[in-house]
């Protein structure tokens, strides 16, 4: 996460700390949720939000190929 600081479309990584039981992440704050949830909760869902969406979405996938990462698991559920 360190490696992709700077895209527009890639939340923000501060670090991370770990106690006996559990590691906390500590990353930017994503108040719009999901994209599933809010595909769901729109009543209608035109063209251009789809080509908006995917645009943003394709712009931060080629940002991590560009740096050696990939995604195994692209989908709605995933996607803040």
């Amino acid at each position: 996460m360190l490696v992709l600081r700077g895209h527009p479309n890639i939340i923000r990584f501060f670090g991370f700390f770990a106690d006996d039981s559990y590691m906390y992440i500590v990353m930017e704050l994503a108040p719009g949720g999901r994209l599933f949830d809010y595909i769901k909760q729109r009543q209608q869902f035109t063209e251009s939000d789809a080509q908006q969406i995917t645009r943003c979405l394709v712009s931060a996938v080629q940002y991590c190929h560009a740096h050696g990462i990939v995604h195994r698991d692209l989908k709605p559920q995933n996607i803040l």
